[in-house]
């Protein structure tokens, strides 16, 4: 979490320093700094009761839910790997085709 908020305020005062943003894009960043502190101030209580309990697996059974959540995360694992063939095939092709040298 303490990486994500220094990432974001990097983020934040590197935009500002290298491009000037609008009122709304600054206030667009305002409003997601505070949506993480809240989001944060949520977490941290049940992450804190969660550190008392003991650690491993159980299997859970929550009905279609679980096979509909099941099947979601199986498709973007199969999504993911459709992609990095694709970062690759297409890497190879710019590398050949010369795209690559000629575009830095």
């Amino acid at each position: 979490m303490l990486l994500e908020f220094s990432i974001s305020l990097v983020d934040t005062l590197h935009e500002d320093r290298t491009r000037p943003l609008s009122a709304l894009e600054r206030i667009m960043h305002v409003v997601l700094l505070i949506n993480f502190g809240a989001y944060n101030a949520f977490l941290l209580p049940v992450l804190l009761e969660w550190r008392t309990l003991p650690t491993g697996f159980a299997l859970a059974n929550h009905g279609v839910l679980t096979w509909l959540l099941t099947g979601l995360s199986v498709a973007a694992l199969a999504w993911s790997v459709r992609d990095a063939v694709s970062y690759v095939t297409l890497g190879k092709r710019a590398l050949k085709d010369g795209f690559a040298a000629s575009a830095g």
